[in-house]
């Protein structure tokens, strides 16, 4: 509860204030020997803290991390993204204030604004409507449907799919599988997900998912896929590939509920699943 407290008023406090960003923001050094910053945590202490958050989500380009005035606010770049963050790193906001991210229990993502919120809906429902082209695992009679953006080449992914997924299906969730590319620059990556996800049927399409999962690099060389896509199936796949740029996605495996909601990694998932 206290978390779901400190992060209701972390959004609260921040969307009501009249705070405006911008490049000249006034940027207060921080000085340790000033009675006003003598307990307030280090910047030093908190960059560490950041870097562990991001640890395996981001490589960290040209990160940097600024205290807002002589207070426990830090503005963070990285990645070409802006955000705000508490001295613990678990509550971040981007400051265009279109997303709320928790890393308190694996990762989540809270669409602060109604229009970021009404896109990851729309987002849901046009997967419902292509769902004869997306495999899906689970029971018939489900308590819940999550689509899951699978990369081929993530290592998550791979574990995600060979131990994770079962314990999902046992609790009555069903999963429903999106391709997803994580860097939409690489080609070989949008290849490899268009050769796996492009079938004549779902059956082939879960039988190259498993095979890209298990097989080894050299049997893979060895495999046959089928030919190129249909039409309809490029058309499709090219769009949900690039999702991960056209809605900022951060990482795979990212899981979206028919609310509306993205979650990012297993642990995310299975939290939101508890707190039901």
């Amino acid at each position: 509860m206290r978390d779901i407290f400190r992060s209701a008023c972390f959004v609260f406090c921040l969307s009501a204030s009249s705070l405006a960003f911008s490049l000249d923001l006034s940027i207060e050094p921080y000085n340790g020997s000033s009675i006003r910053f003598s307990n307030l945590s280090s910047i030093g202490d908190v960059e560490s803290n950041i870097k562990k958050t991001i640890k395996g989500i981001s490589r960290g380009d040209s990160l940097s991390v600024e205290r807002l005035l002589a207070s426990e606010w830090f503005a963070v770049s990285v990645d070409g993204k802006s955000y705000l963050t508490e001295p613990l790193a678990e509550n971040w906001l981007r400051t265009d204030f279109n997303g709320f991210y928790s890393f308190s229990n694996g990762i989540k993502e809270i669409s602060v604004s109604n229009s970021t919120r009404e896109s990851f809906i729309y987002l849901s429902s046009y997967l419902e409507s292509i769902k004869e082209f997306l495999p899906s695992y689970g029971p018939a009679e489900y308590k819940e449907k999550v689509f899951a953006f699978v990369d081929v080449t993530c290592p998550h992914c791979k574990k995600f799919h060979l131990t994770e997924r079962a314990k999902f299906e046992a609790r009555g969730i069903k999963i429903v599988y999106v391709p997803f590319s994580r860097d939409a620059s690489r080609k070989s990556a949008i290849d490899a997900n268009m050769a796996a996800f492009c079938s004549p049927d779902i059956l082939t399409t879960k039988s190259n998912l498993d095979d890209v999962y298990m097989l080894s690099k050299l049997e893979m060389s060895s495999k046959s896929w089928f030919p190129k896509c249909t039409k309809i199936q490029q058309s499709i796949f090219s769009f949900l590939i690039g999702n991960g740029e056209r809605y900022s996605l951060r990482g795979s495996p990212m899981f979206l509920t028919e609310l509306g909601d993205a979650l990012y990694g297993s642990a995310a998932l299975s939290h939101y699943l508890e707190s039901k």
